[in-house]
């Protein structure tokens, strides 16, 4: 077992992480909130303040903003809690410290809101894993946990930062910012910068506990969601039941709607994408939204317009998409018009800046 950090207190309330903290906090939220433009230039004063707080030991957190959306791709109506710009950077002095140790002793194939991972990461995993010639894997099975955010107990969350920090100051900030999110000691909060970390922390036991007692099953998580391969039946509805018993003894539950299924017949669908050996191909759902998109840009580009073609276009690039893109994107619009267009309005705001 790696050896605990310690001292992690004193570099989290010492100035120079604190000023760091404030310009982290306002990356981003210049151009729509005036106060946080305003933390940024003068990121120094703010931080001396934060530091001040921080050391005497009595920071409380504020109450949040609740805020409901509907996510446009699913439909889901998830609810936001949106803490103030000072609790969002005092969580982001504590996250300049915590996030490098959690990122080293992270699952390489957990891709959910980690830097330089993302959902790239899991899809080139699956494309290699299902191209390899020798003992390509022929079973696979998709699963995702139930309410996961709402459900996490932070007794979990704390177990597995305690296996990396045993500074006490430290990780009783850790604990008082998810009071903060819920009292009653279950819940992350969407919408606070530490969640997604903090999520990743829960999980982290179960995706190494997957990986050495079942060899032969590869397995990629999204956040929640969790995409397993293997050549042998029998392991992989071992693995998936070993996922839902640890759920359970942390006091979640995992979905039951999971098969293990043939995957030359019927493909993995992951990430808006369904893998097949050898090649790739977009969901459907997907496949529509992106020709609704190329149709809309070719009437009005604008410069959201342009972001978003761009976007999709980087999904594109991971899958069997030619025919797709003679017929459903070129004839619409012109990638490179989109980059340029987004190109000179990054430059105008560097020169506002300035």
């Amino acid at each position: 077992m790696p050896k605990r950090i310690g001292y992690l207190y004193e570099r989290m309330i010492a100035l120079d992480n604190c000023i760091q903290a404030e310009i982290e906090m306002a990356k981003n939220k210049e151009n729509k909130n005036k106060m946080a433009k305003h933390i940024q230039r003068h990121a120094d004063r703010y931080g001396a303040t934060l530091q001040s707080k921080l050391s005497s030991g009595t920071y409380v957190f504020h109450k949040d903003r609740v805020v409901y959306i509907k996510d446009s791709y699913k439909g889901k109506t998830r609810r936001l809690q949106i803490p103030c710009l000072e609790d969002q950077a005092a969580m982001q002095a504590w996250l300049i410290i915590a996030a490098p140790y959690i990122e080293k002793r992270n699952y390489y194939y957990n891709c959910g809101s980690i830097p330089n991972a993302g959902q790239t990461r899991a899809v080139i995993a699956l494309q290699k894993w299902l191209s390899t010639k020798k003992q390509r894997p022929k079973w696979g099975a998709v699963t995702d946990i139930k309410k996961f955010y709402e459900t996490c107990p932070h007794r979990v969350v704390m177990r597995g930062l305690r296996r990396m920090f045993k500074d006490e100051k430290f990780l009783a900030f850790a604990e008082q910012m998810m009071y903060a999110m819920s009292p009653t000691g279950v819940g992350l909060a969407i919408g606070y910068p530490v969640s997604h970390w903090l999520a990743n922390v829960a999980l982290m036991e179960i995706d190494h506990g997957l990986r050495l007692k079942f060899p032969d099953v590869k397995h990629t998580r999204y956040m929640d969601d969790i995409a397993f391969v293997s050549n042998n039946k029998r392991h992989l509805r071992a693995a998936v039941k070993y996922l839902g018993l640890k759920l359970k003894e942390f006091g979640m539950v995992l979905k039951q709607n999971w098969q293990v299924f043939p995957i030359k017949s019927r493909g993995i669908t992951f990430l808006s994408y369904r893998f097949f050996h050898g090649y790739t191909l977009l969901t459907k759902k997907l496949m529509y939204r992106i020709s609704r998109k190329m149709v809309r840009a070719s009437k009005h580009l604008t410069l959201r317009m342009a972001q978003g073609v761009i976007s999709y276009m980087g999904i594109l690039k991971h899958c069997n998409s030619y025919n797709y893109r003679m017929k459903h994107v070129y004839p619409y619009v012109n990638p490179k018009k989109c980059r340029r267009l987004i190109s000179n309005a990054s430059k105008d705001n560097v020169r506002g800046a300035a």
